[in-house]
Parts: structure tokens; C-alpha cells; sequence
């Protein structure tokens, strides 16, 4: 039976249906909050929902967390993201994670500083600072 909005009654055949209204659940591992990064940055993380699967997680990056920029993504576990660090000037930023089951999201924000000087360059490549 259902009620309608007229507050008749509606009688038909039982019908199961899943209600999902939970996005998936976030565990950010690494990098840690604050941390500073340089050169190739792995992120690893869990992401778990309860009702559905997992169906993309996505990296984003964020100046001053206004303008947010896709910089990885992956459809599949374990859930780990890599990107160059390289083309940032040093600065702090933020990196944002978004896990989504199909209907719902979740996000996860972590405070990083960015870290890859023309100096830190140079040493990597084996020339005098």
C-alpha cells in the first residue's frame, strides 16, 4: 500500500526497493595534514560504502580552496592517487578527495604545503645549488 499526496491509498504488488541516501566513507592515510610535499606525491587512502560500491575517487587541488583543480583519479582498489608536485610554485594548497557510489559523494580535505623549489630541483639533479 502507499499513500499518495491526496492521502488516497494506492494498493499493487510488493515492490523491495534499497534506499541510499550515504555517500561513501572517507580514511585519508597519507599524506598526513600539514605535511610537506615535493616531486611525485602518492595519496593512499580508503574508501568504503556500506550500501554500494565505490565507483571513482578523485584528486583535486586547491590554491585557497575556492578553485579546485582535477589532478588524478581511479576507478578502482586499492585507492591510491600519484601526480607531479613539480609544476606548482612552492605555496601552501589543499587537496580535496571525492569518493562517489553513483548517486552520492563524500569528501575528505587535508591542508598541505607544496614544496619543489628551482634549488630542491637542481639538487635532485645532481647540480650545485
Amino acid at each position: 500500500m502507499a499513500v499518495l499526496s491526496d492521502g488516497s491509498e494506492l494498493f499493487g504488488e510488493q515492490v523491495s526497493v534499497l534506499v541510499d541516501n550515504v555517500g561513501p566513507e572517507i580514511h585519508l592515510r597519507e599524506p598526513i595534514e600539514g605535511q610537506t610535499l615535493s616531486g611525485f606525491v602518492s595519496i593512499a587512502l580508503e574508501a568504503e560504502d556500506s550500501v554500494s560500491d565505490v565507483s571513482v575517487v578523485v584528486l583535486e587541488i586547491s590554491g585557497g580552496g575556492e578553485d579546485w583543480r582535477r589532478i588524478a583519479e581511479t576507478r578502482g582498489r586499492p585507492f591510491e592517487l600519484r601526480w607531479s608536485s613539480e609544476a606548482l610554485p612552492d605555496g601552501d594548497y589543499r587537496l580535496r578527495i571525492d569518493a562517489r557510489d553513483g548517486k552520492r559523494q563524500s569528501q575528505s580535505d587535508r591542508s598541505v604545503r607544496g614544496r619543489d623549489s628551482q634549488r630542491a630541483r637542481r639538487r635532485r639533479a645532481g647540480r650545485p645549488r
